[in-house]
């Protein structure tokens, strides 16, 4: 695996879609407590005042660039400084220009734009030729139900251990992880925000 790349001390993984789907499946051959996160730009910001935060989104297994924003900005950060200001002003259009006009120049650091949505689907579709157990945990009241039958329509041989909304408070822990222990999934969606 590549060496990781930080921003704003939040690491990134340079991965495809390939080399991700490669290291979950690792992770659950070895029955692994690990876990995925896919940071955005608003996500790094959190977690640049937030140290707890922070110390989550570094403690993953797997940390996916997810937008844009995150292949600029290690693109822009990694760019020399300006020696005045006018400089400044023009490097940073010119590197938001790269963008729309040469977007192969902001994926220097990764080899693909991989996202958290698009991940979820693969990870589904894989999980088919494993016979891996998928639960979703999380959203509004009856979002993980949609989601699931959605997914189950979509991939008939993927295999549901559950899905619950559930709350992130620390008052309903027990329930939802006797819950989820019990569902016995090889694989958990949160999606608490």
């Amino acid at each position: 695996m590549s060496e990781r790349v930080k921003i704003s001390g939040v690491p990134f993984d340079p991965v495809t879609y390939e080399e991700a789907l490669s290291q979950i499946a690792d992770l659950v051959s070895m029955n692994a407590k690990a876990y995925v996160v896919t940071p955005n730009p608003e996500m790094v910001l959190n977690a640049s005042k937030d140290d707890g935060f922070k110390a989550v989104l570094k403690g993953a297994a797997l940390s996916i660039p997810d937008g844009i924003g995150i292949l600029w900005a290690s693109y822009y950060l990694s760019l020399p400084l300006p020696k005045h200001f006018w400089g400044w002003w023009f490097q940073l259009f010119a590197s938001l220009g790269a963008i729309f006009f040469v977007p192969q120049k902001i994926r220097r650091f990764f080899p693909q734009r991989v996202t958290g949505t698009d991940l979820l689907y693969k990870i589904v579709d894989f999980s088919q030729r494993y016979g891996w157990r998928i639960f979703f945990l999380g959203a509004r009241e009856g979002v993980a139900q949609k989601a699931t039958a959605i997914l189950r329509a979509c991939y008939p041989k993927a295999n549901f251990a559950g899905c619950f909304a559930g709350s992130p408070q620390t008052a309903d822990e027990d329930e939802i992880r006797k819950l989820v222990n019990a569902a016995s999934p090889d694989i958990l969606f949160v999606a608490y925000g």
